[in-house]
């Protein structure tokens, strides 16, 4: 898959967002599966890597950069 796109895993996550040869890559939104927003930033190889915003399920926010998360 490349270009944007929609994927959903088993655990119940949704990815939104950008691909390349399959891989979360460029600009994307990941959703818990209850709907709430996980991360929405830059993906380099299917990781949150670049800046960011991280959403945890007590409600904190960090907005900043990411090296090979998510």
């Amino acid at each position: 898959m490349n270009g944007n796109g929609v994927r959903y895993y088993e655990n119940g996550e949704i990815y939104k967002g950008q691909f390349k040869n399959s891989f979360r890559h460029g600009k994307g939104k990941s959703y818990y599966s209850n709907g709430d927003i996980l991360y929405d930033g830059d993906w380099v190889n299917d990781e949150g890597e670049g800046e960011g915003t991280y959403h945890n399920l007590k409600g904190e926010i960090y907005i900043g950069k990411f090296k090979h998360s998510m």
